[in-house]
């Protein structure tokens, strides 16, 4: 048997070949699953997720790209073609329909452009993270504590405090949520019998949520 890095790679595999895959493994002897160990060897490789580009996802840029303050706005410095980058922040003029995404980049953090629904591919890929460096945590990811006084877990986001999750402490991640409005990140986790939400900093516009916590 053989392990696929993620549930969209198992996807990945079905909708190219058509094969029948239990959760994440796939049976590499049989015959409907010979056609995929002579075509590929990492499923991300070939698949590319479709859809809008949001806030945790990865890009991957298609060309080099000035990299900005503000959407449009001073130029820090330029990252080069084929670097992938996860997305802190998603910026759309709804009227030249023009998107701007900010990232965290070896040359700083900042905006790049990414053109139009007709022209960002010139610019741009939504890519997988697999073997990526995460920021922003998913669904089952694993989670350093790195405020040393711990971090409040809640009811809700902002709620009733329950306990205090202290720095020692790896929880799971069991959901993400992020206020599009105010660009805060809540994660959901257990701790000691209980269920709720920490905190975890802000994206925009000077995001600190490797302050809060950091993905293991």
């Amino acid at each position: 048997m053989s392990c696929l890095p993620s549930n969209l790679g198992t996807q990945c595999l079905k909708d190219l070949f058509g094969i029948s895959a239990d959760k994440q493994l796939v049976d590499l002897e049989s015959k409907t699953s010979q056609s995929v160990t002579t075509r590929m060897i990492n499923p991300d490789l070939k698949c590319a997720p479709t859809g809008a580009v949001a806030i945790g996802d990865f890009i991957q840029t298609q060309t080099a790209i000035n990299l900005r303050k503000t959407p449009g706005g001073n130029l820090i410095s330029t990252v080069p073609s084929k670097q992938s980058y996860q997305v802190l922040d998603v910026y759309k003029n709804e009227m030249t329909k023009i998107s701007y995404y900010l990232i965290s980049s070896s040359k700083g953090i900042g905006y790049i452009y990414s053109g139009t629904e007709s022209t960002s591919a010139s610019y741009t890929k939504k890519v997988y993270s697999t073997g990526l460096i995460k920021i922003i945590a998913s669904e089952g990811d694993v989670l350093n504590i790195k405020n040393n006084s711990g971090i409040n877990m809640r009811s809700t986001p902002g709620g009733s405090l329950q306990i205090t999750v202290p720095s020692s402490e790896r929880p799971a991640v069991l959901e993400r949520l992020i206020r599009t409005d105010e660009r805060h990140v809540y994660y959901k986790v257990q701790y000691k019998g209980l269920t709720g939400y920490i905190y975890s900093g802000r994206l925009a516009p000077s995001p600190n949520v490797k302050v809060w916590t950091e993905v293991r």
